[in-house]
């Protein structure tokens, strides 16, 4: 069935507007002339003429007689204005309807935000949809900005206070959202990490157009990557979750430093492997636990210990020659390798001038 996009008008133009153009068309025939002709008072007619009577049949056949204008005709257009009356009327009531919304949406929403990411087009209905799409696909519970917590997440956050709970609500949702629509290549198994580490290291090592290559390595293994920008006043860092039978992860941008961008990556690899391949009914981790873990595992997954080893074995000193030759010898990005020199070498990267970005 086609959709019907009925036309509404600003304003119901009444059948006396005719009447008062027929006048001005006929100069020979003045207003108390034509109230004569159809046997009505003057008065009457003027009213006809401001729109405040309207026509019947009556006096549509008397009006077909002295104009010449069809009965049905008038009573078409005093049956249009009439219509047109109450579609305008339907309409601003819609319309009062939609902005009463609008304002209680915007009293739990960050609406700033969610125009920052385009989701908002500035149609007040287009915009309501869209953000009751993006709150229900985190699910039946997230109405009025209150998202329900998925099963087995765990946000790494900074700084947050109960000021900026709508916030933290609306990102999650989004993730949620951005997360539903992709589709996995492969179903998830924890079988997978392994040998998605060691991939992701040589995508890491090429360093070419990286962030999409991540991402396919991921879909591929069964995992969804969404990047999403950071709050003006809040900082996440990574936000872990089931979406479907998938595993998400979702981690802000811009991550300019790759180094970095790693770091927060293999975190979320660290936790899926921690966390989300728990049996659900065990006791989770306390986050302090799980932090612990993770940053181990991380760590192991950025620049596995027996290569960190041989590196230090081979290079007595560390600086950027030197850390260069490792990159190329063990097919480790050289950031990955300052970070650790940093780290345990008090190697500062002040002193070095090996390239951090992302490609």
């Amino acid at each position: 069935m086609e959709e019907n996009h009925e036309y509404i008008p600003h304003i119901a133009i009444h059948p006396g507007e005719l009447i008062k153009d027929e006048l001005q068309a006929r100069p020979n025939l003045t207003q108390k002339a034509l109230a004569s002709e159809l046997g009505i008072k003057p008065s009457l007619l003027n009213e006809l003429i401001m729109g405040k009577r309207a026509i019947s049949a009556d006096l549509a056949i008397l009006l077909e007689h002295a104009l010449g204008i069809k009965a049905e005709y008038w009573m078409n257009l005093q049956s249009r204005y009439e219509i047109n009356l109450a579609r305008i009327k339907d309409r601003n009531i819609r319309q009062i309807l939609t902005m009463k919304e609008w304002q209680l949406i915007k009293e739990s929403v960050p609406i700033k935000y969610l125009r920052k990411l385009q989701y908002l087009s500035g149609d007040l209905d287009k915009d309501i949809a869209t953000i009751k799409s993006i709150y229900w696909s985190a699910g039946p519970d997230s109405h009025d900005g209150v998202v329900e917590e998925p099963q087995c997440s765990y946000p790494r956050v900074w700084k947050v206070t109960d000021a900026l709970a709508s916030e933290i609500s609306a990102w999650k949702a989004i993730a949620q959202y951005e997360a539903n629509r992709i589709v996995t290549s492969e179903s998830y198994t924890p079988s997978v990490l392994e040998a998605l580490c060691v991939r992701l290291r040589d995508v890491f090592y090429r360093n070419e157009h990286l962030i999409p290559s991540i991402a396919e390595a991921l879909k591929e293994s069964g995992i969804k990557l969404v990047m999403l920008p950071k709050f003006d006043k809040i900082k996440i860092q990574y936000y872990l979750f089931y979406s479907g039978t998938s595993p998400a992860a979702v981690i802000t941008v811009p991550q300019k430093r790759i180094d970095r961008f790693g770091k927060v990556l293999m975190d979320c690899i660290a936790l899926l492997e921690v966390q989300l391949t728990q049996d659900t009914e065990t006791t989770v981790l306390k986050e302090e636990q799980v932090q612990g873990v993770i940053e181990v595992l991380a760590e192991e997954r950025i620049l596995p210990e027996a290569v960190w080893e041989s590196i230090c074995s081979k290079y007595k000193t560390l600086n950027d020659h030197n850390i260069l030759s490792a990159s190329k010898n063990y097919k480790v990005h050289p950031a990955f390798i300052l970070r650790r020199a940093a780290k345990e070498r008090k190697f500062s990267f002040k002193m070095s001038n090996i390239d951090l970005g992302i490609y």
